[in-house]
């Protein structure tokens, strides 16, 4: 028993910088807490600049990436330490200004899923806010609930949502959302009273791959 993580409903998030900084984040709570992989202990809640709770966190290229809840801001850490984190550091979406739902990294890209439209960010490598919009990825596909969202291989499958209110499950690995879903499931989700409390997950087995 290394640790407690504050109780919720939703999923708890990890990320991980490996052997740059021997640490372990993992968001769960509405708090970011830090397990140190060299002496096996678990951090007090991490004090953030962030004006709402956390909710998810990935890792790349050395930077810690925490998405803010109900907001359009993602925020990235100090160079391989998920401890620090700079009221200055962080980038918000600029095309669209539906707040976002989740994010999520493949290929060295940031996805960034919208309640109505999703965009990819990459590293630009500027030395003050390093994350800026990959031309012409913005999507207008959103995502219907926070933890319908997975990733597979180089792709990145979803439970989007457009601005009629549209329900299908797409995939985006080319930065140009394809409906993976049949009508059949399409009619499914229309009749759900609630899809907000979905999640999804990605699986291959025997060579073919499954979202579940």
């Amino acid at each position: 028993n290394r640790g407690a993580i504050a109780a919720s409903s939703e999923p708890v998030s990890f990320a991980s910088n490996g052997r740059g900084g021997e640490q372990l984040t993992i968001v769960g709570g509405g708090q970011l807490k830090v397990f140190d992989l060299l002496t096996n202990t678990l951090s007090a809640a991490i004090v953030l600049p962030l004006t709402n709770a956390p909710v998810m966190i990935w890792f790349m290229d050395g930077y810690f990436l925490l998405l803010e809840r109900d907001t359009i801001r993602v925020w990235f850490s100090a160079l391989e330490d998920g401890t620090l984190w700079d009221a200055l550091d962080f980038f918000a979406r600029s095309q669209t200004s539906d707040n976002l739902m989740a994010i999520a990294v493949v290929r060295n890209r940031i996805w960034l899923f919208g309640s109505l439209t999703s965009e990819v960010y990459y590293d630009s490598g500027d030395a003050d806010n390093p994350f800026v919009p990959y031309p012409g990825s913005l999507m207008q596909e959103g995502l219907a609930a926070r933890w319908a969202m997975t990733t597979l291989g180089e792709g990145v499958f979803w439970l989007a949502q457009d601005a009629e209110g549209r329900n299908r499950i797409v995939s985006g690995s080319d930065y140009q959302p394809t409906v993976v879903s049949t009508p059949p499931i399409s009619f499914a989700l229309a009749s759900y009273v609630d899809i907000t409390d979905c999640e999804a997950f990605a699986y291959e087995h025997e060579g073919h791959p499954f979202v579940v």
